[in-house]
């Protein structure tokens, strides 16, 4: 985790999961084991990415997102 991160309520973030500075996540989220948040990536209440996920810098998912292992999500 890197300094600014904010990480809410009932969120469960995986093993060797990076969140880089000012990244952002919702409550209830999902973050699978191994994936990546670049800075100011967000993810909304009730989204869940997989194991080896990719979001890059100020990607922004909506609630309710949920993408399956291996994504690589960009602007």
């Amino acid at each position: 985790m890197c300094p600014f991160v904010t990480i809410n309520a009932n969120s469960n973030i995986g093993d060797f999961v990076l969140c880089n500075i000012y990244s952002s996540i919702a409550h209830d989220c999902k973050v699978g084991e191994g994936s990546i948040l670049s800075p100011y990536a967000t993810l909304n209440g009730n989204s869940s990415i997989g194991k080896n996920c990719f979001l890059a810098t100020r990607v922004s998912l909506l609630p309710c997102v949920n993408l399956e292992d291996n994504c690589i999500v960009s602007r």
